[in-house]
C-alpha cells in the first residue's frame, strides 16, 4: 500500500471542503422558511450570503486546483482530443428510425395469445 503524497492529501482535502461547504449551503437554504416563521428572515438572509461566499470560494479553489492538475498531467489534452474525435463522428440522420427486429404481427400475436388464458 502506498502512502498518499502531501499533494494528494491536499487535493482530497480541497474537494472534501468544497463538498461540505455546498452541503452546508443547501442546509442553510432549507432553514430559510423556518427563519421566516420565527420572524428573523433578514438575519438568515445574511447567513445565507456568508455561506454562499464561503462555498463559492471553496468551489473556485477546488476547480482551479483540479484544472491545473489535469493540464499538468496531460489529461486535459487527451480529453480535448477525445472530444474533437467524438464531434467529428457523423450524427444519426434526422428522421432515422431503426427497423424493428420482429414484425409487428408477431409481437401482436404473442401479446394476444397471452390474453386468452
Amino acid at each position: 500500500m502506498t502512502t498518499p503524497t502531501p499533494a494528494a492529501i491536499r487535493r482530497n482535502s480541497t474537494i472534501n471542503q468544497a463538498i461540505s461547504d455546498a452541503e452546508r449551503l443547501a442546509a442553510v437554504l432549507r432553514q430559510y422558511r423556518g427563519a421566516q416563521r420565527d420572524g428573523f428572515p433578514m438575519s438568515h438572509l445574511a447567513r445565507i450570503e456568508a455561506v454562499l461566499e464561503q462555498t463559492t470560494n471553496s468551489v473556485f479553489d477546488m476547480v482551479a486546483g483540479e484544472r491545473r492538475d489535469l493540464v499538468e498531467s496531460g489529461t486535459a489534452a487527451k480529453e480535448d482530443e477525445r472530444l474533437r474525435i467524438a464531434a467529428a463522428w457523423p450524427l444519426r440522420p434526422v428522421g432515422f428510425r431503426p427497423e424493428p427486429t420482429l414484425p409487428a404481427s408477431a409481437v401482436l400475436s404473442s401479446v394476444s395469445a397471452g390474453d386468452c388464458d
